[in-house]
C-alpha cells in the first residue's frame, strides 16, 4: 500500500545543495513511513519569520482552538506524530525550531536562549496570524513556551510541559552527550561524531531522554526520524551553540530562564 503524503504549501527546501536535496529526500522518506504508522495526512507548510528572519517548517493537524506543540533539542516537527494522532479535535501546529527537521539552519550564539525563544516563538504567532495560542513543549520546547508565558502571557492562553523544561529549572544536568557537548576541548570532538549507524543504535542512544516505558512503545519509523533528522546539514551547529548556551559541562546554573 502507498505511503500517505502530507499535503504541501510553499514547501521549497531551504536550500538547493547536493547534500542538502539528499538529506532532505532521506527526511521525507522516513516522515512518510511515520505518518503511515499512526495513519496521518498532516498539511506541511513553510513559514517566514520576522526574528530570526528565515523559513520553519510546520505541520498542522486537526481542527478546532489552536495549540502549538514544541519539540526538544534535536527533533523535529515530526516527532511528535504519536501525539498528533490524538488530537484531532484541535487544531494542532508542530514547529520544527530554526536549525533543526527541515526549518532553515540556524546558529544560536549572539544572545541569551531566552531571547531565542520569545523572538521564535512570538514570530511563529505573527506567521500565524495568531493573537496567543496554548503552547505544548518537550524539553527545550518546555523552555521555550515557559520563556514565552513570562515574556508576553498575553499570546499564550496556557503551557503544557512535557517531562523536564530543559535547563529551565536550577540544578539541572544534562546527560552524558549532552555533557561532552558543553565541555571545552570535548565538544569540538563530538561534533565531528557521525549520526547513530542504524535505527537500533538511535533507539538504544535515546533510552535516557526518553525512558524505557515510551522507548518500548514507539515504532522504528520513529527513530528512523529522528536519525533522519541528525543527518541534516545545520543540525549539528543548531545543537552545540544552544547547548553551549544552556550548559557548561553538562550544568546549567539556573538562572538560564530569567535571562
Amino acid at each position: 500500500m502507498p505511503m500517505p503524503h502530507p499535503r504541501s504549501r510553499r514547501d521549497a527546501p531551504a536550500l538547493d545543495d547536493d547534500q542538502h536535496v539528499a538529506a532532505r529526500l532521506r527526511f521525507e522518506d522516513a516522515e512518510r513511513r511515520l505518518y503511515a504508522e499512526y495513519g496521518l495526512v498532516p498539511e506541511s507548510r513553510r513559514l517566514a519569520l520576522a526574528d530570526p528572519a528565515l523559513g520553519v517548517r510546520v505541520l498542522e493537524a486537526g481542527a478546532g482552538e489552536p495549540v502549538i506543540v514544541v519539540h526538544g533539542s534535536g527533533m523535529s516537527a515530526s516527532t511528535w506524530a504519536p501525539l498528533l494522532a490524538h488530537l484531532g479535535t484541535r487544531r494542532t501546529l508542530a514547529v520544527a525550531l530554526p536549525g533543526f527537521g527541515l526549518s532553515h539552519p540556524h546558529d544560536y550564539s549572539g544572545r541569551p536562549l531566552r531571547r531565542h525563544a520569545v523572538a521564535q516563538l512570538s514570530s511563529l504567532l505573527d506567521a500565524l496570524e495568531l493573537e496567543r495560542a496554548a503552547f505544548v513543549g518537550t524539553s527545550l520546547g518546555a523552555m521555550w513556551s515557559l520563556c514565552l508565558a513570562l515574556e508576553a502571557p498575553e499570546r499564550v492562553s496556557a503551557v503544557v510541559g512535557l517531562g523536564v523544561p530543559a535547563v529551565a529549572l536550577a540544578g539541572m544536568r544534562g546527560d552524558p552527550y549532552f555533557r561532552a557537548m558543553t565541555t571545552p576541548g570535548l565538544r569540538q570532538l563530538v561534533a565531528r561524531l557521525p549520526a547513530p549507524p542504524s535505527v537500533a543504535a538511535t533507539r538504544r542512544a535515546s533510552a535516557k531522554v526518553m525512558g524505557r516505558h515510551a522507548l518500548d512503545r514507539l515504532p522504528d519509523s520513529f527513530f528512523e526520524v529522528v536519525r533522519a533528522g541528525m543527518r541534516m546539514p545545520g543540525w549539528k551547529q543548531a545543537m552545540r551553540t544552544h547547548l553551549n548556551l544552556a550548559l557548561h559541562l553538562g550544568r546549567a546554573p539556573g538562572e538560564r530562564l530569567h535571562r
